[in-house]
């Protein structure tokens, strides 16, 4: 079982490098690994392209060139990828294990029916200190109606639910993982499994971040999904209270 594995990255050299060695390390190695870089110009191309010169044991397809904003980069990525599973890994987050992989793969082999497979993820901070685990559990729809949702970089899905469900939405520029994750779910009626393992390892910030600017965005574009899906409007609020606990697990932890 082949996997794609999918990185859109602009001028991220200080955080590219660490997410690049958590992929080289990992124990699976039937990868290939397509990296969108926007025309990076601090020094992240150069980075990229002496990566792709030392990786020995599995492909890597590196493009670079102008893009207008994520989605159209991952979508650009999708369009290259000829995997049986494609998953994504931003710049500065990392798989967590180097058995993340291979835990995936042999969850999808075990189970064939199998859409996509999820796990968890921490969240850590710029000094490393984790600030939110979340611990997911099981997919409902129950759950998704209140907001609930697994978190896309930990979420890895057979190549045939983009085949079906096409890619995602150019037109929302933070929330389209989300708009994409209700698809598949409410639409596609993919059946998504939870692995209790933390997958991935998250900087805080990333697409959406904590700026007020950003983060009225991200309120709009929550609210126009949530609409068009017919969720009840409460879930703008229950989707926030369900990342209490998670803060609260590392804090409880200490």
């Amino acid at each position: 079982m082949k996997v794609s594995i999918i990185t859109a990255v602009l001028n991220r050299k200080d955080e590219i490098k660490p997410s690049l060695d958590s992929l080289t390390t990992q124990t699976y190695r039937n990868i290939e690994h397509i990296v969108v870089d926007g025309k990076s110009t601090d020094g992240t191309l150069e980075i990229l392209r002496e990566y792709k010169e030392s990786v020995r044991d599995y492909e890597v397809i590196l493009v670079s060139e102008k893009d207008n904003g994520l989605y159209e980069a991952l979508n650009r990525g999708l369009k290259l990828s000829t995997g049986d599973v494609v998953g994504v890994l931003h710049a500065g987050d990392l798989l967590a294990d180097e058995n993340v992989l291979e835990t995936v793969v042999r969850k999808f082999e075990e189970l064939q029916d199998a859409d996509g497979i999820y796990g968890d993820v921490v969240f850590f901070n710029n000094k490393g200190i984790i600030v939110r685990e979340t611990q997911l559990g099981e997919v409902s729809k129950e759950k998704v109606f209140k907001g609930w949702h697994p978190v896309h970089t930990a979420l890895f899905l057979k190549r045939s639910v983009y085949n079906e469900l096409g890619f995602y939405r150019e037109d929302l520029d933070i929330a389209s993982d989300y708009e994409y994750i209700l698809r598949a779910i409410l639409k596609g009626n993919v059946k998504l499994v939870y692995v209790n393992k933390t997958l991935v390892k998250m900087k805080t910030g990333g697409k959406s971040g904590h700026t007020p600017k950003k983060l009225l965005k991200k309120l709009e574009e929550d609210l126009r999904i949530i609409g068009e899906y017919k969720l009840p409007y409460y879930a703008l609020i229950t989707k926030r209270l369900y990342k209490i606990s998670e803060f609260m697990k590392p804090f409880m932890k200490s």
